[in-house]
């Protein structure tokens, strides 16, 4: 399906003002001072999206739950593991990413 130009950039808009005032909303509601109690309730968000998101790339290669997968050919479970390892250990958002991107790309070159 193509769209055109404007309807592309009009959704793009709206996407954009939707997710700005979301997280604008957060600010403005909380003036001063955040307890916490609460930023520890938000600490393990990233690390939780970051899951979301990169679990179904590594167990469902097709993009699918019918097709789920579990290979060592593509690297990937590798790098999961890396990189869990990395997140285990460290508790470093940055060093985990790069963990696992770095034991992807040398499962790659090395077969």
């Amino acid at each position: 399906m193509i769209v055109d130009d404007a309807a592309f950039w009009g959704v793009v808009a709206i996407l954009s003002a939707g997710t700005f005032l979301m997280r604008f909303s957060f600010f403005a509601l909380i003036r001063g001072t955040v307890s916490p109690r609460f930023m520890t309730m938000l600490r393990p968000i990233p690390a939780a999206v970051l899951a979301a998101l990169v679990a179904p790339a590594i167990l469902t290669p097709g993009g699918g739950l019918a097709t789920l997968a579990v290979s060592w050919q593509s690297g990937k479970i590798a790098a999961g593991l890396v990189a869990a390892v990395v997140a285990w250990r460290t508790r470093h958002m940055f060093m985990t990413i790069a963990a696992g991107l770095v034991a992807l790309w040398l499962w790659r070159f090395l077969l």
